[in-house]
């Protein structure tokens, strides 16, 4: 198995959030309030997982073929 652990800066998350509101296509309901909340009860991953753990940060050009890679090589 793998976990994939996904981080970006607190501001590109805002950002995000205020575009999918903006463009009113989400049909998500999460505000900043639910991300402040999120990031603030975060749980760290296990020591015992971090093996097959890929942390990615969803700002680099590069994330999605990261993942992409990583999950082609465990089949």
């Amino acid at each position: 198995f793998l976990i994939v652990s996904c981080h970006a800066e607190r501001a590109a998350l805002a950002a995000r959030i205020t575009q999918r509101r903006a463009a009113r296509d989400d049909p998500s309901d999460a505000d900043e309030r639910v991300m402040e909340r999120q990031l603030a009860t975060m749980e760290p991953i296990p020591p015992d997982e971090r093996d097959q753990t890929l942390f990615v940060h969803t700002q680099e050009p590069e994330a999605l073929q990261k993942v992409l890679q990583r999950c082609g090589a465990i089949g």
